[in-house]
């Protein structure tokens, strides 16, 4: 009994010893589910899979990235009680089996934004800049640090695929289908967007080829190119990590350099769902204090300012009130901090209404453009819940809640068994608003 003991014991400690590869961020909040024998857990969208061992695990964050595995890099906790830990009921990023959905959701305008001031209850918030008409052009403003933004305008691409002016992009699933299979499942119709992930703490991201490398898929269709929407994930990577002149920032500053040289619009959706990723809730993906955060942003800010077609674009996940990611420090004010568009992710549940998700975030940043950076329906949805979603996000009474609403990036994947999807793979949710 003694040496069966023993043996159980040391077969523990070998267990233990096994290399524990990080985890890709599944889908939602996380929950308890198993991974598929002898397959990859994918990491952020775009990024190449690290191998996932079979047996039952948390996967921690949205769908795709940064998670815990099976057992992954684990960030050490933040010691700030500065940093948000509040599980939000809303769906974030490809959430799966997270969340009620508001029952008020506020409309958005997909017409003309001003690149303009943040939430007009900051300190040192500038007035608004006059925006041109209805055309989804922008004309520069000023973040709420009183900071000229240096990229100019921004508008969507001619002839892209919009409905009542409210522009439509993809997050292609880079694990099934390429941008050009997304773009074909509609008609081969040119999208606005198309939106790719990186984390830069792990080996995939390569010195930002991980971003980089998606270029061709971006440009497939041919011109006019969609918008580049580059989620850099600091996954593995502290916000405190970030100053100026690191090789981090330096690579991200790279990247853009690459993609704007090839003819791309970028919108640099840096340390996305900040407010969820860097949570208990969230697994500490992201680590860092919110003043961490902020002054991460304003060093990626300034490394990227003088890059022509390169806007910082920052994009939480749902929160209630726009005024509560203020006054829990998640809008970026630190030196050199720019905000040329703001979003917000959500994966409502069916019979949603736009106007209750986003009302309350519009008003509070007015004059800064906003394109939703990422969405779908919970858990997969319905046909019916992700036509009805889709009907919601590209209405004209939308732009009425929401005036400077240029667009949204769809998350058209299937992750572990759950199909976020609307067109491609036998879907056809998207019959009859974007054909």
């Amino acid at each position: 009994m003694k040496a069966y003991t023993l043996c159980l014991l040391a077969l523990a400690v070998l267990s233990s010893a096994r290399p524990k590869p990080p985890g890709g961020e599944g889908p939602g909040p996380g929950h308890w589910r198993p991974h598929p024998p002898m397959q990859q857990h994918p990491g952020e969208p775009g990024s190449p899979a690290t191998t996932a061992f079979p047996t039952m695990s948390y996967v921690a964050g949205g769908y795709g990235g940064a998670g815990t595995g099976t057992g992954g890099y684990q960030p050490p906790a933040p010691t700030s009680s500065a940093v948000k830990k509040t599980l939000y009921e809303e769906t974030s990023e490809y959430s799966v089996g997270r969340g009620s959905s508001p029952n008020d959701l506020n409309p958005g305008d997909s017409g003309s934004q001003s690149l303009g001031s943040g939430p007009s209850s900051v300190a040192g918030s500038e007035p608004a800049s006059t925006s041109t008409a209805s055309t989804g052009t922008s004309s520069t403003g000023n973040t709420t640090t009183g900071g000229t933004i240096s990229n100019g305008k921004i508008s969507l691409p001619a002839g892209c695929e919009s409905v009542n002016g409210i522009g439509f992009g993809w997050l292609p699933d880079y694990n099934g289908a390429s941008l050009a299979d997304d773009e074909a499942a509609v008609g081969n119709l040119h999208p606005c967007f198309a939106g790719y992930y990186a984390q830069t703490g792990l080996p995939v991201w390569n010195g930002g080829k991980q971003i980089t490398d998606n270029l061709a898929d971006a440009q497939s269709g041919g011109k006019p190119y969609p918008i580049f929407i580059a989620s850099v994930m600091p996954q593995g990577t502290p916000f405190d990590q970030f100053t100026k002149g690191s090789t981090v920032v330096n690579e991200i500053a790279s990247a853009m350099t690459t993609l704007t040289a090839a003819g791309l619009t970028v919108c640099l959706r840096f340390a996305h769902e900040m407010n969820w990723y860097d949570s208990e809730a969230g697994g500490y993906i992201y680590t860092g204090t919110t003043e961490d955060f902020s002054n991460a942003w304003g060093v990626v800010s300034a490394a990227v300012k003088d890059i022509d077609g390169v806007y910082m674009f920052w994009s939480p996940n749902y929160a209630s009130s726009g005024q509560d990611l203020v006054n829990d420090g998640w809008y970026p004010t630190s030196a050199g901090s720019i905000v040329d568009i703001i979003g917000m992710d959500i994966y409502p549940a069916g019979g949603s209404s736009f106007a209750s998700v986003y009302s309350d975030f519009c008003s509070n940043w007015p004059s800064i453009p906003f394109i939703i950076g990422e969405t779908g329906s919970d858990n997969g949805g319905s046909t019916t819940d992700k036509h009805d979603w889709l009907e919601q996000l590209t209405a004209q009474a939308d732009l009425q809640a929401c005036p400077k609403y240029l667009g949204f990036s769809w998350f058209e994947y299937l992750k572990g068994g759950t199909d976020f999807r609307i067109a491609t793979g036998g879907n056809t949710a998207a019959e009859g608003i974007l054909d």
